[in-house]
């Protein structure tokens, strides 16, 4: 029956990307705003979706009143389907996603931007375009972890989304996510199509996703030490609430 299930939702995700894939370059066309446009559309899919895969999200905490850069921590390539279509937001990826056989192009119609974390000149860039999203009055979703983890406490976090916050006067608003079961994480040496064909047997994936009041500072070392403190206390709190301690 998980198998079962678990093929059942890829179609699901096929159908549904498929479709949304169709309809997004006529939603542009007739838009004024493309980028908003796009963003909206995806989350209208999410938001249709998300139920059909199982997803059973606990939201505490609520959305930023104005745009913001929001930090998470990062388990699983879902987690940005778990929250995203929460608010307006574009989201910060590697560049090397942009080259999985359709998810990549379903990132890139959804509206969002790739990072070369090895290259200076494209984090330079990455950091140009937040600030532009933010006076256009659209958020940015980064994990600054740059990579999942099973740890119980965040990994070190790379500093440029706290230097443009910091240098702007950008809000940051930090986002714990933590899931009922630990093996949703995807790290390591795991491959996509088993950890896919895995989470998705389950009847259910469920997970809490606390948002913080969006923290403010000239000091990007203090924006930093503050939004990540603040991830790690919620962490290990949910991870105590699920009943699990550690890394997985």
């Amino acid at each position: 029956m998980g198998k079962l299930l678990a093929i059942l939702r890829l179609l699901v995700i096929l159908v549904l990307g498929s479709i949304y894939l169709l309809i997004v370059p006529v939603v542009r066309f007739l838009g004024r705003d493309r980028l908003r446009q796009s963003i909206w559309l995806r989350d209208v899919f999410l938001k249709m979706g998300n139920p059909l895969l199982g997803f059973r999200i606990q939201i505490e905490g609520n959305v930023s009143t104005q745009p913001a850069i929001y930090v998470g921590n990062h388990r699983s390539f879902i987690d940005p389907l778990f929250i995203i279509h929460y608010f307006l937001a574009t989201i910060i990826v590697k560049a090397d996603v942009k080259a999985w056989p359709f998810l990549g192009m379903l990132l890139a119609a959804g509206g969002v931007t790739y990072v070369k974390r090895e290259d200076k000149n494209s984090r330079r860039a990455v950091r140009t375009a937040m600030k532009i999203m933010i006076d256009r009055g659209i958020s940015v979703l980064v994990y600054p972890e740059g990579t999942t983890s099973t740890a119980p406490q965040t990994l070190t976090f790379h500093p440029g989304s706290f230097l443009i916050a910091a240098e702007h006067g950008i809000p940051v608003v930090p986002i714990a996510l933590e899931y009922e079961r630990s093996e949703v994480a995807w790290t390591g040496d795991a491959t996509f199509l088993p950890h896919f064909f895995k989470i998705f047997s389950w009847w259910n994936i469920k997970g809490t996703v606390r948002i913080s009041e969006p923290m403010t500072s000239d000091n990007w070392e203090d924006l930093r030490n503050d939004a990540q403190n603040w991830m790690d206390e919620q962490l290990l709190d949910l991870r105590q609430i699920y009943g699990y301690e550690g890394g997985a």
